[in-house]
């Protein structure tokens, strides 16, 4: 499934399904948001939020928020050795990013060509 998380608050439902690593760099990510843009924001409207992908399936739906042909991948990092995830982040403007977290394993082409060692 596909999650889209803008808040903090919106992070307790994936921490049973997401390694501790991972768990802890999306939350670290969000609370910088809030705290910046605050937790009230309309973050789909104007961006600052995080998807969080789990199968290939989710990453064809993530082509609904990100365009990879338009909006190349800013860098992308592995989350540790252990947790076969990854963070890539993407900037649709100035104001407007997206965070994406996701399995090595369904992580698309052109996310992997922008893996930082």
């Amino acid at each position: 499934m596909l999650y889209m998380v803008g808040t903090e608050r919106e992070t307790d439902a994936l921490e049973s399904k997401l390694p501790k690593r991972v768990f802890h760099e999306l939350v670290h990510s969000i609370a910088i948001l809030d705290r910046e843009y605050g937790e009230n924001r309309d973050y789909r409207e104007h961006g600052g939020y995080s998807l969080v992908v789990e199968t290939a399936e989710d990453v064809e739906r993530m082509r609904a928020y990100i365009d990879f042909d338009v909006h190349p991948c800013e860098w992308a990092v592995k989350l540790g050795p252990d947790s076969g995830y990854l963070c890539a982040l993407y900037l649709m403007n100035d104001d407007y990013s997206v965070m994406a977290y996701m399995p090595l394993s369904v992580a698309p082409d052109a996310i992997l060509q922008d893996l930082e060692d």
